[in-house]
């Protein structure tokens, strides 16, 4: 058992995306179209960093969203709060263009990157996310490396919220908060399945972050209100 208080830690950056499951035609999803239906500037199209346009898989970058498509997948991903409602105006476009898409699930996800004072707080919070005694004499040094945690809706909406917490590779002393907010088409809804995603993400968009955020907000107060960490100590030597 270790005896400590840890510091609060900073939120050293974030990100922001928005994940479709569904079916999708990679080779639509280019700079050039998204200009061409008034979804960029056409200095953004022209300046677009474009990993690859394929059949099957369309990568690329602007200045300030990342997007990637394949076939059953579509994702774009932002890293300033700026530009969230930028973010939200181009899912709502693009889809509102390509009405007709199939879609089956969605995901709006917020990842919060934590950055702790010192070794001992990053420990800590291994110890508080993962108590270490249940794999005392199993493991040599048990670690955390993942925590999964899914939780029920509290709403009407068929899906769950999933919470992810990993260290964050390469770089000390450093947890990433993944909180993804899952919901699915219902079997009344698939004729429009697009019209439902767009009518969600009109009404939740924000709601869904604001709660994203507050969770990893509450996870680390509860962190941080913690004396004592349950390290496997007293189990190893019984």
């Amino acid at each position: 058992m270790i005896d400590h208080r840890p510091r609060r830690p900073d939120l050293s950056d974030a990100e922001y995306s928005v994940v479709l499951i569904g079916d999708f035609n990679p080779k639509i999803y280019q700079p050039a179209w998204f200009a061409s239906q008034e979804l960029l500037r056409a200095s953004e199209a022209d300046n677009a960093n474009i990993e690859v346009v394929h059949a099957n898989l369309t990568s690329f970058s602007t200045e300030w969203f990342t997007m990637q498509v394949i076939r059953d997948k579509f994702s774009v991903t932002i890293k300033s709060p700026v530009y969230l409602t930028h973010l939200k105006n181009l899912v709502l476009g693009t889809f509102r263009l390509l009405s007709h898409t199939p879609l089956r699930q969605m995901g709006i996800n917020y990842t919060a990157r934590i950055q702790f004072k010192d070794a001992l707080d990053w420990h800590c919070f291994g110890h508080f996310m993962l108590p270490k005694s249940p794999w005392t004499g199993l493991l040599s040094n048990p670690g955390m490396r993942a925590v999964s945690v899914e939780s029920a809706r509290k709403d009407d909406m068929t899906g769950w919220v999933v919470i992810n917490v990993t260290p964050v590779q390469g770089v000390a002393n450093k947890a990433e908060i993944l909180v993804n907010d899952h919901c699915e088409c219902p079997h009344d809804r698939q004729s429009d399945s697009t019209g439902f995603f767009l009518e969600i993400i009109e009404r939740e968009y924000g709601p869904v972050l604001d709660r994203s955020k507050a969770l990893v907000e509450k996870v680390v107060n509860r962190f941080c209100e913690q004396s004592k960490f349950e390290d496997g100590e007293v189990a190893r030597h019984e």
